[in-house]
C-alpha cells in the first residue's frame, strides 16, 4: 500500500531498465481530501511524468481508474441560454432571465443550470434526495444526493442546513459545497460518498454524508443555494 503523505515509485522492465523514477506527495492541495485521485496526462516526454502540471485532479470522488476523464467545463449562464430558449424567448427576462422560472418548478434559470435540468420542463421540482444512514452504532448521518451540470464552469453547489424554531427555519449554516469540481467540508464534516453519470453524461449526481451532531429528535432540514463564483 502507498503512502498517503508521498513516496517514490520506480517501474522497471524485466531485464532493469527503467521506466519511470519520481517521487509523489500530497502538495497538489487540489486533490489533498475527499478522496479526488489524480490522473496522469501524457506530456511530450512519457517517460517524465515528474511535473504535477502534467495531472489533472479526476472529477469523481473516490477516482475512477480505466476510465477517461470527464470534459472540462465549458458553458457559462450566457452561453446555456441560446441552448435553452428560443430567440423571442431570449427577449423576454421573464422566460429566460437569470432569476426566472419559465417551468413553475421552484427552480430558477440559474438553478436548472447549475444542476443540468431543462428550464422548460416541470421536472425538476426535487432536485434535493434526502435520506438517513443509521447503520453505525450512536451515529446516523444524512445522506444527501444531488445533480451538478458538468458543462456549467463557475458554479458553486451550497449545502446549507438549520433546524426548526418557533420563529420558523433561519440561521442557515453551510454543511459543505461543491466548487470547482471538487466538494468542500465545512465545520460539520460532511464528506462526498458516491457519484454517477446521468445517461447522457452531461450531469453528475453527488451524494454526500452530514453526520448528525444534535441531540434527537431535533429536526434538521437542508437546502441548496447556487452563486457563480467570483
Amino acid at each position: 500500500r502507498l503512502s498517503n503523505g508521498g513516496e517514490r515509485i520506480t517501474l522497471r522492465t524485466r531485464d532493469g531498465t527503467t521506466l519511470i523514477d519520481f517521487t509523489y506527495n500530497d502538495s497538489p492541495r487540489w486533490t489533498d481530501g475527499g478522496g479526488y485521485a489524480l490522473q496522469f496526462q501524457p506530456p511530450a516526454n512519457l517517460l517524465s511524468p515528474e511535473s504535477d502540471t502534467d495531472y489533472i485532479s479526476n472529477r469523481f470522488p473516490g477516482g475512477a481508474p480505466g476510465q477517461a476523464p470527464l470534459p472540462a467545463a465549458d458553458l457559462t449562464f450566457a452561453t446555456w441560454r441560446p441552448l435553452q430558449f428560443t430567440a423571442s424567448q431570449l427577449n423576454d427576462v421573464r422566460i429566460s432571465g437569470i432569476s426566472a422560472d419559465p417551468d413553475g418548478d421552484g427552480l430558477t434559470n440559474f438553478a436548472e443550470f447549475a444542476c443540468g435540468t431543462r428550464p422548460l420542463k416541470p421536472d425538476s421540482k426535487d432536485v434535493l434526495s434526502i435520506s438517513v444512514d443509521d447503520s453505525l452504532q450512536n451515529q446516523r448521518s444524512a445522506l444527501l444526493t444531488f445533480p451538478l451540470n458538468l458543462r456549467a464552469k463557475g458554479i458553486n453547489t451550497i449545502i446549507e442546513t438549520t433546524t426548526s424554531t418557533p420563529q420558523g427555519l433561519q440561521n442557515w449554516m453551510e454543511a459543505g459545497r461543491h466548487s470547482d469540481d471538487h466538494y468542500q467540508d465545512s465545520a460539520l464534516w460532511s464528506y462526498p460518498v458516491s457519484a454517477f453519470l446521468s445517461g447522457t453524461g452531461e450531469q453528475m449526481f453527488v451524494t454526500i454524508s452530514v453526520p448528525e451532531t444534535l441531540p434527537q429528535p431535533t429536526r434538521r432540514f437542508f437546502r441548496l443555494r447556487f452563486a457563480q463564483t467570483p
